[in-house]
């Protein structure tokens, strides 16, 4: 069984993937004493309704059985709560034993996948961690597409 090595995140690694969306490296608009306002760091301009859905996971074997992808819409995944996720990626195109990846997504970042993206479920090593998806409304219904692995494949932190 081959094992992929989790990545720390970082803009110019993720890039095949998508975006990370963070505060580091942009001056924020600041009110002091109130707030930091960070605007537009990722556009959904190819979205008419988006629709935001909450999940919760749990520790469980840390293998990669399965990937979707959605070609109409890009996805955004928001940790919560303070809590980091471990995703599973594979570049638009083809699944191949040299285009999976895998990130760690702190819970201070999030990332925005493009179109076409092969990923599953995060991983947690927390007691469980919930995270924010957003995508296009109804993507659920006509725009998920599965894949397998050419082979079961582990997670290696």
């Amino acid at each position: 069984m081959k094992k992929i090595k989790v990545q720390v995140l970082d803009p110019k690694s993720f890039e095949p993937f998508g975006v990370v969306i963070s505060t580091d490296n942009f001056e924020p608009d600041r009110v002091p004493g109130a707030f930091d306002w960070y605007g537009e760091l990722a556009d959904f301009n190819d979205i008419d309704h988006a629709t935001f859905n909450l999940m919760t996971v749990y520790p469980r074997e840390v293998k990669i059985e399965k990937f979707e992808c959605h070609v109409k819409t890009r996805e955004a995944v928001i940790p919560l709560g303070g809590k980091g996720v471990i995703i599973p990626l594979s570049p638009p195109g083809e699944v191949t034993e040299d285009s999976i990846a895998a990130f760690y997504v702190p819970g201070n970042k999030a990332v925005v996948f493009h179109p076409g993206t092969w990923h599953y479920v995060p991983f947690t090593f927390e007691d469980s961690a919930n995270f924010i998806t957003a995508y296009r409304r109804d993507t659920s219904k006509d725009d998920v597409q599965y894949a397998e692995p050419p082979y079961p494949m582990e997670i290696e932190i």
